[in-house]
């Protein structure tokens, strides 16, 4: 008779204690754990965020680092995105902007994320779906279809909240602290930035204002928007990352 496993509750949507720096800690101490003092970092739009706050707070434990879709956290870049309409993202993507913010009442679209996050945490599946939608439309270089485009939005509620939770909260970070404190990485670290020329999500600007930034850092330009499936990006990330696993293997 096979034994029945209780099945083990996990915090999926949970805010208390999430946040920035509490994923950093997540992160050295699973390295502890697993006797890991030296490892590689690769991460994508939040991801390169998350991933270059850890090599600011613990550079010596970092042998090397893949970006792509540069996010610094900064005001100015979640305004473009979730609130600035036609002086942001919306003079570009405009028919996607106005169906984002048909969704919030006039007398709150002074800060449209906070309405967004205020729905999604009483249970407001619809818009946990929009604001899905709204960057999942955004994507790509070549946008998809609709018929694709509803298969790849990830509208889960907790998702949303947790997004929606971090960027009203700057992502808890003071503003301009990576640029501010890029200096903390070493600069025998290799570190590989990949950009698409035409994100709508991340401005391109990010990539060129990081890499001024770490001056041992290469950047890499990619006829592509934000999505790491775009075929440019995705060569060049594989490409990268194998030369990094060489460059470490070597050393």
């Amino acid at each position: 008779m096979t034994k029945e496993v209780a099945a083990v509750p996990k915090p999926l949507g949970k805010l208390k204690g999430n946040n920035t720096w509490a994923l950093i800690d997540d992160i050295r101490t699973i390295s502890l754990r697993l006797d890991i003092h030296r490892f590689a970092l690769f991460g994508g739009s939040w991801g390169s965020t998350l991933a270059a706050a850890y090599a600011i707070e613990f550079p010596r434990t970092v042998a090397g680092i893949v970006l792509r879709g540069i996010f610094l956290a900064t005001d100015k870049e979640i305004d473009y995105f979730y609130k600035d309409g036609f002086n942001g993202v919306g003079i570009y993507i405009p028919e996607q902007w106005e169906r984002y913010i048909s969704h919030v009442p006039i007398e709150y679209r002074h800060n449209p994320l906070s309405y967004y996050r205020r729905g999604i945490s009483k249970g407001d599946k619809n818009l946990a779906h929009e604001l899905a939608r709204y960057e999942c439309a955004n994507l790509h270089l070549i946008p998809t279809s609709p018929e694709e485009l509803e298969k790849d939005i990830d509208s889960s509620p907790e998702m949303a909240l947790i997004e929606a939770h971090y960027f009203t909260n700057k992502c808890f970070m003071y503003e301009n602290h990576i640029l501010n404190n890029a200096t903390a990485i070493p600069v025998d670290i290799p570190i590989t930035i990949v950009q698409g020329m035409y994100d709508l999500v991340c401005m391109p600007i990010n990539a060129k204002l990081l890499h001024d930034a770490l001056p041992s850092s290469t950047l890499h330009w990619t006829v592509a928007g934000h999505s790491s499936r775009d075929p440019e990006t995705t060569k060049k990330l594989i490409s990268e990352t194998d030369a990094l696993y060489d460059k470490i293997k070597n050393s």
